[in-house]
């Protein structure tokens, strides 16, 4: 024990000084090189392990998607009717709230508004935009959207928002009527 002392004492400065210095350059190599290059190696075998995952979940389903395709696609119960676009009248431009109101009435919806925007309703443009807010339940709002699809004006829906709320659902609609 003494000898390892006394031979641990007989060490000249310069050398443990390039001793440390030697021990710092490693720390330093280890904490720039070796450990991101760790953690990129387990971030890498997590998303490993993710993908592996799903691939095995997609193979358990493959053959449940591929028999429910086969069933689904045969028993289209309805096709939707896609009526010829006619451009609504500007004189009749203040016939379009009623019009949304009868769907709505007729499908159990109720209307908490209807605004056309007028700036989308100059002389130059065909088309104008209207944002219709429903409350009521989604079965019932599939039916309204069957019949706004009837309505021989729409070019097309815009936009569909749902937001659920305790105890109903409300619907925000922007459709783009065609005028003339």
């Amino acid at each position: 024990m003494k000898e390892l002392s006394s031979k641990i004492g007989d060490i000249p400065g310069r050398s443990a000084v390039y001793l440390v210095l030697c021990l710092v350059i490693l720390i330093i190599f280890y904490f720039v090189g070796l450990y991101p290059y760790q953690r990129s190696m387990r971030s890498i075998d997590d998303e490993t392990k993710r993908v592996k995952s799903l691939i095995s979940k997609q193979r358990a389903l493959a053959p449940l998607y591929q028999e429910m395709s086969k069933t689904g696609g045969s028993n289209v119960k309805c096709k939707l009717p896609v009526p010829q676009v006619k451009s609504l009248p500007r004189g009749d431009l203040d016939l379009v709230s009623s019009i949304f109101k009868d769907i709505a009435d007729r499908n159990r919806m109720q209307i908490i508004s209807i605004t056309p925007d007028i700036m989308t309703v100059t002389e130059g443009s065909d088309n104008m935009m209207v944002t219709i807010h429903l409350r009521g339940d989604f079965l019932d709002f599939r039916k309204f959207l069957l019949g706004a699809g009837e309505v021989s004006s729409l070019k097309r829906m815009e936009e569909i928002q749902i937001i659920q709320e305790t105890g109903y659902k409300d619907f925000y609609l922007k459709l783009i009527l065609a005028i003339g």
